[in-house]
């Protein structure tokens, strides 16, 4: 009796709920369109170069400068109406979700399917693919993900992920447990007729298959297609990147990376390298110079990923060599971190100052940051550069 209970009221909310949504537009056409300006800003003066507004009278005396103010660009606010339908959509992908949560909870049966529901398929499970199936409908829509990938990467860790700081499953999540009532084929889609409006897809092959039962792709049949595949690594623009550098895309490039680093860290530990003040200058300066290029991390580009794995692999190096503690103190003043850029600024997409503030960050962290410069060449122990504007390579 307590159960039905609680179906019943969780039903009349979700009802009531409906029932608002309904009105999801028409609410929103009524707000009046006005638009949130910010007055305008009054801010201290950074240089006497910059546009200046206030007291000008001259006869006002140089003291009276310190009150002089910057003008800043007036930056528009946005509509009320779309603050407003915004806030409407956020508040029903909510409902979505946990409109779910009956079902999954056990609380209620999932209604069937009708007939007339379209079949809609997702390529890829990615950014896009796992926000649209947070949010479908299930009990108007069947719902199927394709995908070599089952489960949803948040990228921007895949960086911390690489040196130990953050574990794959903080950063994971299954797409089935991202909508329960998804159905999910672990495959790679090859071809799309789009007359026929259906999708071949080769499974991922498992240990346990044989070879003539994955031997022809399957097909599924679709009334509406969305294609969220993601990009390419562009590694085929450089020779001998394919085959000679590691990527970040993935949680597996970021295991293989972890381990890359591990290995690059030991190897510069060998007995042959290590430091012995019973040794020669010239073979002490041998080893070091062995140690130092055992040791050295090239990354090439300058983008958001380069440049957020470049700060952890400093942070973890620096703290890896820390004196007494360290469980590599013997490396402490050998490892080096090059980072690789053919535009003259970090970051291009982000705005100056977070610009200049990611390059003086890592340099300040004694990363070398070689900006103009072009990668030429990939080679298995060494990268070719080539500054801007210059015929000459370096190593």
């Amino acid at each position: 009796m307590i159960a039905v209970r609680k179906t019943s009221m969780v039903q009349t909310l979700l009802l009531l709920f409906q029932t608002f949504l309904v009105f999801h537009h028409q609410i929103a056409a009524w707000v009046p369109l006005s638009i949130i300006r910010p007055p305008d800003g009054l801010h201290r003066l950074k240089n006497n170069q910059n546009t200046q507004l206030g007291l000008t009278n001259e006869k006002k005396g140089a003291d009276q400068n310190k009150l002089l103010v910057d003008k800043v660009d007036e930056k528009e606010g946005l509509p009320i109406d779309t603050i407003f339908g915004r806030t409407l959509d956020t508040l029903e992908d909510a409902f979505r979700v946990a409109s779910r949560l009956p079902v999954e909870k056990g609380w209620v049966e999932r209604p069937p399917l009708e007939e007339s529901c379209p079949d809609l398929v997702v390529l890829g499970s990615g950014w896009a693919a796992h926000a649209l199936l947070k949010i479908v409908d299930t009990t108007k829509t069947r719902l199927t993900v394709i995908s070599p990938s089952n489960h949803f990467v948040f990228t921007p860790m895949l960086a911390s992920a690489s040196v130990g700081t953050v574990e794959y499953r903080s950063m994971t999540e299954s797409v089935r447990a991202a909508n329960p009532n998804v159905k999910f084929i672990e495959g790679l889609a090859t071809d799309i007729d789009i007359e026929k409006q259906t999708v071949a897809v080769n499974l991922v092959k498992f240990s346990s298959d044989k070879e003539e039962a994955i031997s022809s792709p399957i097909v599924i049949s679709y009334d509406k297609l969305v294609v969220s595949v993601g990009c390419k690594i562009a590694d085929n623009l450089v020779p001998g990147a394919a085959e000679h550098c590691m990527r970040l895309k993935s949680c597996d490039d970021s295991r293989q990376l972890r381990t890359a680093i591990g290995e690059s860290l030991e190897y510069a530990s060998r007995p042959d390298v290590l430091d012995d003040s019973t040794l020669s200058d010239s073979e002490r300066q041998r080893r070091r110079d062995e140690r130092r290029k055992r040791a050295t991390f090239c990354i090439i580009g300058g983008g958001p990923t380069g440049v957020e794995f470049a700060g952890e692999l400093s942070d973890f190096l620096r703290y890896a060599t820390r004196d007494r503690v360290g469980v590599f103190q013997n490396l402490k003043n050998d490892y080096r971190i090059v980072v690789v850029e053919g535009m003259d600024e970090l970051l291009p997409p982000f705005d100056p100052a977070l610009r200049d503030h990611a390059l003086s960050s890592l340099r300040n962290a004694g990363v070398e940051v070689k900006l103009n410069t072009f990668t030429t060449k990939v080679e298995e122990d060494h990268v070719l550069l080539a500054p801007k504007e210059s015929d000459t390579e370096e190593k």
